[in-house]
């Protein structure tokens, strides 16, 4: 095993043990431990930022001076861990299958696998006397929960990023180049009905019936010709009802949109208000709506340089792939807040490990992803 390799396996196990799941309402730890990487291991000047909502949990900027060009970004916050694990979650479990080593606990693939590599790229390139003066690390938190965390950074150090014309986000991408990513809406929906007695339910409004008649629109609705098969929709959570002899007056549910690059979002924006004020007209319920998150769908200009030296490394291993990925990240903020700056997503792990018990990371993917970044780095 590699020098660096050995290196990166190291930490990452530091980091899965450090729980630092998404609803925990202290992640000191993992900030301390990050922390500690970037001063002693790097040598860079950090910057820690509390979290807005909540001081135990922070944002971390590092950097050898300002006036970055370059950005590499990870996100400190895991998905909770649930249940249904066969392997330890806080424990990095290893296993050896067809000459792959397969690293198993929460947080290897979403993110922590990104952040060891981010950590061995810059050490890489500082043992190799690379000048890394342009090039900072950026770790945020509540990522997971609509990335907060790097929304709440731009309010008061938005300043730092000014100069920046790469982020390069460490997100899980199967080693493929991701110059696009789509977009995503969190969209709270609430029908108010009338209760009455179970026994005589026509003589109230059922709000959960009600809510039934919405999602059957709602899923008709993203079949128009031009969102069919570039928008999905995940009806996440619904609540309603008090008792089972009581006609429920109100409904609530949460709504997953997620919609492909070529999709205006101002246009989805627009089919689901007139979904809502369609509904308003010809039904006996009334229903409102609420967004909660709005994460548009973003691309990557082709022109981009670390983007062309990523790609072409990867080109000469025959591994490579360029893709829109499917989930939100804080490349969207990114480019929303900067839109004269380019970003690129690439990282270890695989979108179908996010957020699944027994997730895991392959080992040589991580030594992959820092070879990959090395050369493009230098390579500017």
């Amino acid at each position: 095993m590699s020098t660096t390799l050995g290196y990166v396996k190291t930490i990452l196990e530091q980091m899965v043990a450090i729980d630092s799941q998404s609803s925990n309402e202290n992640h000191e730890e993992i900030t301390h431990y990050m922390t500690s990487l970037l001063e002693n291991d790097l040598g860079l000047i950090v910057e820690v930022v509390p979290y807005s909502k909540n001081p135990h949990k922070h944002n971390i900027i590092a950097y050898k001076r300002l006036g970055f060009k370059v950005v590499l970004c990870g996100h400190l916050d895991t998905v909770n861990i649930g249940s249904g694990w066969t392997k330890e979650p806080l424990k990095c479990t290893t296993e050896v299958v067809d000459d792959k080593t397969y690293i198993y606990g929460r947080g290897t693939s979403d993110m922590k696998g990104g952040n060891a590599v981010i950590i061995a790229t810059l050490k890489r390139l500082i043992e190799n006397n690379n000048n890394i003066d342009d090039i900072a690390i950026f770790f945020s938190t509540e990522e997971e929960v609509g990335v907060r965390g790097c929304q709440d950074f731009m309010v008061s150090h938005r300043h730092m990023f000014e100069p920046v014309e790469t982020f390069v986000v460490l997100e899980p991408t199967n080693l493929y180049v991701g110059s696009g990513q789509n977009g995503h809406y969190w969209v709270k929906y609430t029908c108010h009905g009338k209760s009455a007695h179970g026994c005589m339910p026509q003589d109230g409004l059922n709000a959960i019936d009600g809510m039934a008649d919405l999602n059957c629109v709602l899923k008709e609705a993203i079949t128009a010709p031009d969102l069919n098969g570039h928008v999905i929709l995940n009806i996440g959570t619904i609540e309603g009802g008090d008792k089972v002899n009581i006609v429920p007056d109100l409904c609530i549910e949460t709504v997953y949109y997620q919609f492909e690059p070529n999709v205006f979002d101002k246009h989805l924006e627009e089919i689901i208000k007139q979904t809502i004020d369609q509904m308003n007209e010809i039904s006996y319920a009334q229903y409102e709506y609420e967004f909660i998150s709005k994460i548009s769908a973003i691309k990557c200009r082709s022109t981009n340089v670390l983007l062309n030296k990523l790609s072409e490394y990867m080109k000469s291993i025959n591994q490579f792939k360029e893709v829109s990925l499917p989930y939100g990240s804080d490349a969207a903020v990114f480019k929303k807040e900067f839109p004269s700056s380019d970003f690129i997503i690439f990282g270890p792990g695989t979108v179908e490990q996010m957020h699944k018990t027994d997730e895991f990371v392959v080992l040589e993917h991580l030594n992959i992803a820092i070879e990959a970044l090395v050369t493009a780095l230098k390579g500017r």
